[in-house]
C-alpha cells in the first residue's frame, strides 16, 4: 500500500494539481496530506477529505479507497483551495460543522461549485490523460508493427540469398 500511495501522490502532485492550478489560476498549490485511518474507513459516514483554509492544507483519507476516488476527493478539495485563494472563506465560521452546507447559503454555493467543478475538472483531466496514453500506445504499436515488417522483410531477403540454387542433373 505504501508503494501505491507514493505513486498516487506523484500522479496527483505532478499531473492533477498542475492541471487544476492552470485551469483555476491560483498561484500556490495546497499542501496535501494522505491520511490512513482504519476507524474512519470503517465508518459508513466517515470523512473522505477536508480542506483547512487557514493553512491551505488538504487532508485526504486513503484507507481502503480506490485511487480514482482519492483523486476525485483531492479535486473537490482543490476547488475549496481556489475559493480560499479568491477570499471566499472570509467570515465563514461554521466550517466543518454538521449541516454547514445546508444552513449557510454562501457555504452551500461553495460546496455546489466544489462538487460540480471538482468532478468536471477531474473528468476532463482523466479523459485527456487516457487520450494521451492511447495515442502513445498507438504510436508504440505502429512502431512495433513497422519493426516487425522490417525484420520479416530482412529475413525473407536473407533466406532468398542463402537458398541453394537447384542444379540440373543431365545424366
Amino acid at each position: 500500500m505504501k508503494k501505491l500511495i507514493k505513486e498516487y501522490r506523484e500522479e496527483i502532485n505532478n499531473l492533477l494539481i498542475p492541471h487544476m492550478q492552470k485551469q483555476l489560476g491560483f498561484e500556490r498549490p495546497p499542501t496535501i496530506v494522505f491520511a490512513e485511518d482504519q476507524d474512519n474507513a470503517k465508518d459508513m459516514f466517515g470523512k473522505t477529505a477536508y480542506y483547512n483554509p487557514s493553512n491551505k492544507e488538504i487532508t485526504v483519507f486513503i484507507t481502503n479507497r480506490h485511487p480514482k476516488d482519492i483523486m476525485r476527493s483531492v479535486a473537490h478539495e482543490v476547488i475549496h483551495h481556489a475559493q480560499n485563494c479568491r477570499g471566499e472563506f472570509e467570515n465563514s465560521f461554521n466550517l466543518g460543522e454538521e449541516g454547514y452546507a445546508q444552513n449557510n447559503s454562501h457555504l452551500r454555493s461553495m460546496e455546489e461549485e466544489a462538487y460540480l467543478s471538482g468532478n468536471m475538472l477531474f473528468r476532463d483531466w482523466e479523459d485527456n490523460l487516457k487520450k494521451q496514453r492511447n495515442t502513445n500506445n498507438m504510436v508504440n504499436e505502429n512502431a512495433l508493427r513497422a519493426k516487425i515488417r522490417k525484420m520479416i522483410a530482412e529475413e525473407m531477403a536473407n533466406h532468398t540469398e542463402n537458398k541453394p540454387s537447384k542444379e540440373h542433373d543431365s545424366s
